[in-house]
C-alpha cells in the first residue's frame, strides 16, 4: 500500500526530515519518477527542469559504483543520458543523511547547479527533494518520487 502524501511542499518537507536514506546506493535498478506537490509547483517548476536533454523525462537508472542516469523518452524512444554520481551525504537542508544525486560541474546549465537528495518512505518508494542551488533559486525544492520499475521502462 502506497504511502499517503502531503501536497504542500512545506508538508512534503516535514515529512522528508522524519525519513531515513537507503542503507545502500541502489544497484542495477530503474526507477519510474513521478513529480509531486502542489499544482502550481508542478505547473510551473518541472517544465523549466524538464529542458534540453531532460525532456521526456521518465526516471532514473541506477547502476554500480554510484554511476546513476537520467531516463528520457524521445519520440518514442527510451534512452538513458545526463550521468549523475550518487553518494550518501548529510541533508543540505537539515539533519541526518541522503543518498545525494549531484551533475557534474561539466553538465549544461542548469544541471551543473542541482541536486536530488533521496530518501526512503515507508511503502519502498524514494521521495526526492530536487534543488537549484543558486541564491534564492533553490528556496523551494522540487519534489518528486522515484518507484522502483518492475522491468525495462
Amino acid at each position: 500500500m502506497s504511502t499517503q502524501l502531503p501536497s504542500s511542499v512545506s508538508g512534503l518537507e516535514a515529512l522528508f526530515s522524519t525519513l531515513k536514506a537507503p542503507e545502500d546506493i541502489p544497484v542495477n535498478q530503474r526507477y519510474t519518477g513521478t513529480t509531486i506537490g502542489p499544482w502550481w509547483l508542478r505547473v510551473l517548476g518541472w517544465p523549466l527542469l524538464n529542458v534540453g536533454a531532460m525532456d521526456g523525462w521518465k526516471g532514473k537508472s541506477f547502476h554500480s559504483k554510484g554511476r546513476v542516469l537520467n531516463i528520457v523518452d524521445k519520440k518514442g524512444c527510451t534512452k538513458e543520458v545526463m550521468p549523475i554520481r550518487a553518494s550518501l551525504e548529510s541533508f543540505s537542508r537539515g539533519d541526518g543523511t541522503v543518498l545525494l544525486l549531484s551533475y557534474p560541474k561539466t553538465a549544461p546549465l542548469p544541471w551543473n547547479y542541482i541536486i536530488d537528495e533521496l530518501r526512503c518512505l515507508p511503502d519502498g518508494r524514494l521521495l526526492g527533494l530536487t534543488t537549484l542551488k543558486l541564491p534564492l533559486l533553490g528556496i523551494i525544492p522540487v519534489p518528486f518520487i522515484l518507484t522502483l520499475a518492475d522491468g525495462l521502462l
